[in-house]
């Protein structure tokens, strides 16, 4: 059975470098992915960031990210 954790992005305080080394446990205790959710309604780490935090920490793991809504992140892109 494959069995994948979320990574904790949307936790108060939480950085780059303590996602980094919760992937690299979760790779290291037998987790075959990590996950992160993009915020909608509550401040959190960015999506594609926390990806690329979790990804420095890992080198098997299949990262996984949830709701990606550039515009939420970027309203002025692709407005004049």
């Amino acid at each position: 059975m494959k069995i994948g954790i979320g990574l904790p992005a949307a936790v108060p305080g939480a950085d780059m470098t303590q996602l980094s080394r919760y992937a690299a446990t979760a790779e290291r205790t037998g987790f075959e992915s990590v996950g992160v959710i993009d915020r909608l309604v509550y401040d959190n780490l960015d999506l594609l960031i926390a990806l690329a935090a979790a990804a420095a920490g890992t080198s098997r793991h299949h990262p996984l990210g949830g709701v990606g809504r550039g515009e939420r992140h970027h309203r002025r892109v692709g407005r004049g």
